[in-house]
């Protein structure tokens, strides 16, 4: 089973999941950006999106929360247990596909293939998880900050002529914070730090990595 490179929170799917909830759907949702999905309506269901972005966070009974996870086209959602409340936002135009869970699991299971992609998804999230807690935790608040921008430039940045990095409006700093465990105010030192650097320059909620081979040598330095 292929193994992600690094532990994050933005999650790639595999399209070859998408066979099976074209030929078994039982319902399309399009979400505006912003607009809410809560899996927990639909517990017979599993959902995959077919286009768009969301974002995934989870509180307990006490209230507290945390933005978990990014999904990406062709991720499964899938419901999580009763203990958490899961509540999941488009980040832009987003279309969910739903097919009945004992269909899929029927599907999946009928194929080795299948069921390996189908883990493959939701293993990456707890590795993400487990990471985290045994990890990250000896890690200094600015590597994290430093590195969940190395994240975001190599996923979602566009590359401009001059090998630079093009992030637009992705992350709030609330949610960057939501991430690390570092706290708002560290994140803007930190990203202040490296415009002083030449490594990065802001404007409004734009973020161009300026300089990606250099922002991974910071990073390099610190291991």
């Amino acid at each position: 089973m292929e193994k992600s490179a690094s532990s994050t929170p933005f999650i790639h799917g595999n399209n070859a999941l998408l066979k099976v909830f074209m030929e078994n759907l039982k319902q399309s949702i399009m979400l505006k950006k912003g607009e809410q999905f809560l899996p927990q309506l639909y517990d017979t269901m599993i959902c995959l999106i077919k286009k768009g972005r969301v974002k995934v966070a989870l509180s307990n009974e006490e209230g507290e929360d945390k933005l978990m996870w990014f999904l990406n086209e062709n991720c499964i959602i899938s419901t999580f247990s009763k203990c958490f409340f899961q509540e999941i936002v488009a980040l832009e135009a987003t279309e969910v596909l739903l097919i009945d869970k004992v269909v899929f699991f029927d599907f999946i299971r009928s194929d080795q293939q299948y069921l390996d992609i189908f883990l493959n998804q939701i293993y990456r999230r707890y590795e993400y998880c487990i990471d985290s807690l045994l990890i990250q935790n000896k890690i200094n608040s600015k590597m994290k900050v430093y590195t969940l921008l190395q994240q975001l430039g190599k996923l979602y940045g566009t590359v401009q002529p001059d090998n630079s990095q093009y992030i637009k409006s992705f992350l709030t700093r609330n949610e960057m914070s939501s991430i690390t465990g570092v706290h708002r105010s560290n994140i803007i030192k930190y990203l202040t730090e490296l415009e002083r650097l030449d490594v990065i320059e802001k404007s409004g909620k734009v973020i161009i990595i300026k300089k990606p081979q250099l922002l991974d040598e910071l990073i390099k330095a610190e291991e």
